[in-house]
């Protein structure tokens, strides 16, 4: 019969078997801790590496600090860049005006012809860029074509209508022609009348050609018109046709010419017409209307005043004045001098705002240097 009770285990294979658990357990709680104690290690074997992480890191250059800067220094020197090359255009414009008013004032005594002399050196120019140039023009969806050899002869003809009016004037004011003023600028009106026709049959039937009808450059046709009536009527006046005709309504077209310039451009500016054709004109002469200041309304209204300005005089000097006519250039100077000045002082306030930027930048990108790896350091 088999013995069915089990053997009692001795002391010895207890303690043996309690020893075997106690162990057991014990290895089993360590397994953490040598897990933590791993990873402690691997982050202690890995932050030493990190020091060498920051030197292969490229350090903030001063360029890459005055990027923003750089850029309102870019806009400083356009801007400055804009006005000087601007005023000096307009005193090389106005060399002409002033050898008028020294012969008017009989400050010199030379004969017209030599008076005229910058005229003659643009008109062959003029002449010799349509001549032996390629000249070309502005498609409709925005493209640059030359000129046709129809067009370029059509243009050479314009331009023959110009210079031999000119011609004309110039014989008619030191005396050598007995012509009326109307005639001597029949060859004149028939310029502007074509420059009018053209610009009617390239909008007609192009409604997204309106723009042109208003003010956007010297090349639109509301310009044109005023300027053939102008010229039309100071021709009457002075031929005797409108008899004593006071020449403040003579320069009328001048004052609703100016007056419209005026109302759109400080109403795009303000903002007052933003959905209209005029504010569109205005938005593709000045790409960011929105960023421009509305306080910008101020100087335009002074240089518009400007310009105007010597039409005023005039009309007062034709009228029963007699002082020089150098007043009447006056608002001319005063105008290219601001201009000239301004571009001086925008660009001097560029350069100070660049090397202020420069000397604040190293500072500035070791202060963000040491921000930056500051808790790496205290780490390691």
């Amino acid at each position: 019969m088999a013995d069915t009770h089990e053997k009692p285990m001795d002391l010895d294979e207890i303690q043996v078997s309690s020893s075997d658990e106690m162990k057991a357990k014990r290895k089993r709680g360590k397994k953490p801790k040598k897990q933590s104690s791993s990873l402690s290690g691997g982050v202690s074997s890995a932050l030493p590496t990190l020091p060498r992480i920051k030197k292969s890191r490229r350090k903030p250059e001063d360029s890459d600090v005055l990027d923003d800067n750089g850029d309102n220094d870019d806009l400083f020197s356009i801007y400055a860049v804009i006005m000087i090359f601007t005023s000096l255009t307009l005193a090389l414009y106005l060399i002409l005006p002033i050898l008028w008013c020294l012969r008017i004032d009989h400050t010199v005594t030379w004969s017209w012809a030599i008076v005229c002399i910058p005229v003659w050196i643009f008109d062959a120019f003029l002449l010799f860029g349509l001549c032996c140039g390629n000249p070309t023009i502005t498609a409709e969806d925005g493209t640059r074509v030359g000129l046709s050899t129809s067009s370029q002869l059509y243009a050479l003809v314009k331009a023959a209508l110009v210079l031999t009016a000119q011609v004309f004037l110039v014989e008619k004011l030191d005396g050598k022609l007995g012509w009326s003023v109307m005639q001597i600028l029949a060859l004149y009106f028939a310029y502007d009348a074509l420059n009018i026709i053209d610009m009617v049959v390239e909008i007609f039937g192009k409604p997204h050609l309106f723009w042109k009808l208003f003010l956007t450059d010297d090349n639109n046709l509301v310009y044109l018109i005023v300027r053939f009536v102008e010229i039309l009527l100071i021709a009457l006046r002075l031929d005797g046709h409108l008899g004593r005709t006071s020449w403040w309504v003579i320069f009328t077209p001048a004052w609703v010419l100016a007056a419209l310039a005026l109302v759109v451009i400080v109403a795009c500016v303000l903002r007052l017409l933003p959905n209209s054709v005029q504010f569109n004109i205005v938005t593709s002469m000045v790409h960011d209307v929105e960023a421009v200041p509305r306080l910008f309304a101020i100087p335009i209204v002074l240089i518009v005043a400007l310009m105007v300005a010597p039409y005023v005089i005039l009309a007062m000097r034709l009228e029963s004045g007699s002082f020089s006519n150098f007043y009447v250039l006056l608002p001319f100077f005063i105008l290219v001098g601001g201009l000239f000045i301004a571009g001086v002082l925008t660009m001097v306030i560029g350069l100070c705002m660049a090397d202020y930027a420069k000397d604040d930048s190293p500072r500035d990108s070791k202060h963000a240097d040491e921000a930056e790896y500051s808790p790496v350091q205290d780490q390691v």
